[in-house]
């Protein structure tokens, strides 16, 4: 028998095909998670590198803001030059600001470079150790804070990165002469304002690349400047008993009215010398005063206080060609009238007082409020409420203010409300300080002398004179450089006479003018700018008043009552503009 045997024939090998696809796979997806973890990882760095930057700008701005602190917190030193008082720019080792034009050799990195105008870089100072200009100096922030607040001792939270910190600063002191042009100047004509540039670099320990710099500017401010708004000002009675001349404040109104003043008092005045006068004095308009109806040019205010003085106390060509006519209104065109002498009572539209006589008597000839017939002031911006309409000191009581809280623009309440504020003794740290020598020294940061004898034509700023003065016959200040000058006069007379050229205010106070007023005569005297008085006036011969509304100008301090304020758009997280 035959048998045969048959044989399968064998299988391909399957599955190489998936396995190439898995291997295929896993690769690519092993290169995602090494590209993802390597995205993680930059990630992180960066976001690490974006923290040590924030803090090493907090750091920055931490140091920068202090150093501004310290330097506002010292504003009486940043322009003085009084070695006693350790003035910043004194010639001594007190010194700290130095010129950047006298820098001889200037690195990219110097504190001066932060300004690009070279220009303007030539009338910056920059803050040194000791006022030479080897090197700048770090403005001590580090002393306005206690050791363990410092971005030394760690920045961050609890991260808590070491810091290395400084601070650099630019000097300009805004020359303030022309409002139209106000820059940086070495040596202003005029201006005790100042523009501060900080400079704050920072950096966190060990890490090289945290780094910061970032600058901003702050300037000063005023929030009040002391000015009058009448050019002849007094709390108690005027007379007139020559030939002056008072040349109105031709906008005296405080909503841009056109109203013109010439003399305020809460009592009579006496223009044809009614009062116990033999003579009588005219106001007038500056135009008239000028003499531009008569045909001569129109003339500046720098060209009347040029021209128009002289020794007789006359100012030709600048007398009032002719007086007002009386019963013309406030707004009236000034056009028409001619020229020739003459004075013309016509008081009610540009001077500001109360009728004479009984108060229950209603004076049609004056311009006055009434109530009930009983004649108040014909103008009623003092005494009373402030510029908010809020009545100053005692509430309710609108007459306890003096002139020099209304012309200063401060406010002191006697301890109980219950007296009368006059007395103005309740002022300092102690309560006990005479509050117009506080507001001088303190607020104003008024130079302050003893007696008169060292006012004259270099007098600028605001000048605090703490002891009665018996005559004024000088100039004092000029026409770029007006002054303030508050005299201490108690109750105390005072003549201005022949030869006064006053160009400024000239504030004449009395503690108590109701019962010790200070009482002035006057025989010539030029006043181109305010003269006011707590008392009484009596003005003799050809006075002349000009009002002008110049504020003091070239103090070497910062009134303490300045305010510091960031210059907008000044920030800039980088030492040198684009």
């Amino acid at each position: 028998m035959t048998s045969s045997r048959v044989h399968a024939a064998p299988h391909r090998q399957q599955g190489i095909t998936t396995l190439a696809v898995t291997l295929i796979l896993l690769v690519i997806v092993t290169m995602m998670v090494l590209f993802s973890t390597s995205i993680g990882f930059f990630e992180q760095k960066t976001a690490t590198n974006e923290d040590r930057s924030r803090v090493s700008q907090q750091a920055a701005e931490y140091a920068l803001n202090l150093a501004g602190e310290y330097l506002k917190a010292n504003r009486d030193k940043i322009l003085s030059d009084e070695s006693a008082e350790s003035g910043w720019m004194a010639p001594s080792s007190t010194a700290h600001w130095a010129k950047c034009a006298d820098v001889t050799s200037m690195t990219a990195t110097h504190p001066c470079m932060s300004e690009p105008d070279a220009t303007r870089r030539g009338q910056l100072y920059f803050w040194t150790l000791d006022g030479t200009t080897g090197a700048s100096a770090d403005v001590p922030y580090k002393d306005v804070m206690p050791t363990a607040a410092r971005v030394e001792a760690g920045m961050g939270g609890s991260s808590n990165f070491t810091a290395a910190a400084t601070v650099h600063a630019l000097l300009c002191r805004l020359d303030t002469s022309d409002p139209s042009s106000v820059d940086c100047k070495l040596n202003p004509v005029a201006g005790n304002r100042v523009a501060l540039t900080l400079i704050a670099d920072a950096s966190l320990s060990n890490e090289a690349g945290a780094k910061a710099s970032i600058k901003e500017t702050w300037a000063t401010y005023a929030p009040f400047v002391p000015s009058a708004s009448v050019p002849l000002i007094a709390s108690g009675f005027v007379q007139g008993l020559g030939n002056g001349q008072i040349v109105a404040n031709p906008d005296s109104g405080s909503n841009g009215s056109n109203v013109m003043a010439s003399v305020w008092s809460p009592n009579n005045v006496s223009v044809d010398g009614s009062g116990g006068g033999v003579g009588s004095f005219i106001t007038c308009q500056y135009a008239e005063f000028t003499g531009q109806l008569s045909g001569l040019p129109e003339m500046s205010m720098h060209d009347v206080k040029e021209d128009c003085p002289s020794a007789t106390g006359t100012s030709p060509p600048c007398n009032c060609p002719k007086a007002p006519d009386p019963n013309r209104t406030m707004k009236e065109d000034w056009s028409g009238h001619g020229t020739g002498g003459g004075s013309t009572l016509h008081k009610g539209n540009d001077i500001l007082d109360v009728a004479s006589g009984s108060e229950t008597t209603c004076d049609s000839t004056v311009n006055t409020i009434t109530n009930g017939c009983r004649t108040l002031p014909s103008i009623t911006f003092f005494p009373g409420p402030n510029g908010s309409g809020t009545p100053m000191d005692k509430a309710g009581v609108l007459d306890d203010d003096s002139i020099f809280e209304y012309i200063f623009n401060v406010d002191y309440v006697a301890a109980d409300r219950s007296s009368d504020a006059h007395t103005l003794t309740n002022c300092g740290t102690s309560g006990t300080q005479n509050c117009v020598d506080y507001a001088m020294r303190e607020q104003f940061s008024a130079t302050v002398v003893s007696n008169c004898s060292s006012l004259n034509s270099s007098s600028t700023g605001i000048i605090w004179v703490t002891n009665p003065c018996s005559s004024l016959n000088t100039q004092i200040g000029t026409p770029d450089n007006p002054v303030i000058v508050v005299i201490n006069q108690g109750g105390n007379d005072i003549d201005l006479k022949n030869g006064l050229v006053m160009y400024g205010m000239l504030f004449l106070h009395s503690d108590n003018p109701a019962t010790a007023p200070v009482q002035v005569g006057g025989t010539n005297a030029q006043v181109y700018g305010a003269l006011v008085v707590e008392g009484n006036i009596k003005m003799t011969g050809n006075f002349t008043i000009v009002y002008d509304s110049t504020a003091a100008s070239g103090s070497k301090k910062i009134p303490s009552n300045a305010k510091f304020a960031l210059v907008p758009g000044s920030w800039l997280d980088a030492k040198t503009a684009f």
